[in-house]
């Protein structure tokens, strides 16, 4: 495994709810995600972020518990974007746990 940090833009749809109720859609929003692997050397381990930007309506961020190559686990979203687990899958994670 290696640090590693990448940005890049989707058209997507957006829905915000709640467990009882859609509070806003919108459809074709650009959204800007970032994706990054960072490395902790006090406790050796590895572990990702990820932050969602589509402008002042969408935003999200979040953490991605990485171990021993497979991705294991997050915080910070209901769902893992489909662009954010086919991006780890490219750069060689397991994401058959999520």
């Amino acid at each position: 495994m290696k640090e590693r940090n990448e940005k890049w833009v989707v058209k997507t749809d957006m829905i915000s709810h709640t467990s009882g109720a859609v509070l806003l859609t919108e459809k074709g929003v650009d959204l800007e995600i970032e994706l990054g692997i960072k490395y902790n050397e006090a406790r050796d381990y590895y572990f990702g972020w990820f932050e969602m930007d589509g402008g002042e309506d969408w935003y999200a961020e979040g953490n991605i518990d990485i171990e021993d190559g497979s991705v294991t686990g997050y915080d910070g979203v209901f769902e893992l974007s489909s662009e954010i687990v086919a991006k780890l899958e490219e750069w060689g994670y397991d994401c058959s746990e999520l």
